[in-house]
């Protein structure tokens, strides 16, 4: 066929892992992931190279293109840029970091915190890779870390309280985002009727509308915050709280303490 997709080693230690890489003069460390190899005939230049990392149920946890997302934006504490698929003729090698989807950002909000999406837990992972109408497919088993004891139970519960607490990131950011593209346009009408008899009534309801749009988003994130220095400036918001908690949870030992669960149950509260 036109490409190939190696097959990956049988067992990767969770939180690191991988393949040594050749000698140079400055030393490496490994590739913190599972390392992915694969054949293309040819460059693929235009054509639109995909790899999706599906869990044990089937579902797609990340996906990766060689494709530039054209839209994305970087700035100080946004999200990182997409980590893009090499797809030049010959064998080309890829490294999955082991998280899942990255977390959406609020343009120009510096966040302390990560956007990256959480570790995964250990258990076997499907890796798809499609190129021009073909599908190759290969198995990766990850491990645990063998310092641990913890149960399939406690990865399980850790990997859904994860993914709540992302969902909740991603659904205030989403949010923001849409509520903020209502403002302008409420902003472009105020513009548009400025000085129109007959039309001060509905520019005064638009200045009232603003003004609550403002003080909603102002509990959510703090868009003043614009480096390292100004979270001391300012405070942390709901966003902030979240992401702190996630990297909490985050780690080799999936068992779940009461206070993440009470902190959860708060903060859930305040963005209902």
């Amino acid at each position: 066929g036109k490409a190939k997709l190696f097959n990956t080693p049988p067992t990767v230690r969770a939180g690191g892992g991988g393949f040594g890489r050749a000698m140079s003069a400055v030393g490496e460390n490994p590739p913190g992931g599972i390392v992915l190899r694969y054949y293309l005939k040819e460059k693929a230049d235009t054509n639109l190279l995909k790899l999706d990392i599906l869990d044990a149920g089937g579902k797609t946890i990340r996906s990766f293109t060689n494709k530039k997302d054209e839209a994305f934006q970087a700035y100080p504490g946004g999200p990182p840029a997409p980590a893009l698929l090499p797809s030049n003729a010959g064998i080309n090698q890829f490294v999955w970091d082991l998280r899942t989807e990255t977390s959406p950002g609020v343009s120009g909000v510096f966040v302390y915190g990560d956007h990256r999406g959480y570790q995964v837990a250990p258990g076997a992972y499907r890796i798809r890779l499609q190129y021009l109408g073909e599908t190759m497919e290969t198995v990766a088993e990850l491990t645990s870390d063998p310092r641990t004891t913890s149960s399939k139970t406690d990865w399980d519960a850790q990997q859904a309280l994860l993914d709540r607490i992302s969902a909740n990131i991603k659904g205030i950011h989403e949010s923001v985002n849409a509520m903020r593209k209502v403002k302008k346009q409420i902003e472009t009408y105020n513009e548009s009727m400025k000085g129109i008899p007959g039309f001060e009534e509905l520019v005064t309801m638009g200045q009232d509308l603003i003004k609550k749009i403002d003080a909603w988003e102002s509990n959510l994130v703090e868009a003043r915050s614009k480096n390292g220095q100004d979270v001391i400036n300012w405070p942390n918001r709901l966003n902030a709280d979240f992401f702190d908690l996630r990297s909490s949870l985050d780690t080799q030992d999936p068992r779940i303490t009461q206070g993440i669960r009470d902190r959860m149950a708060d903060l859930e509260s305040e963005w209902t």
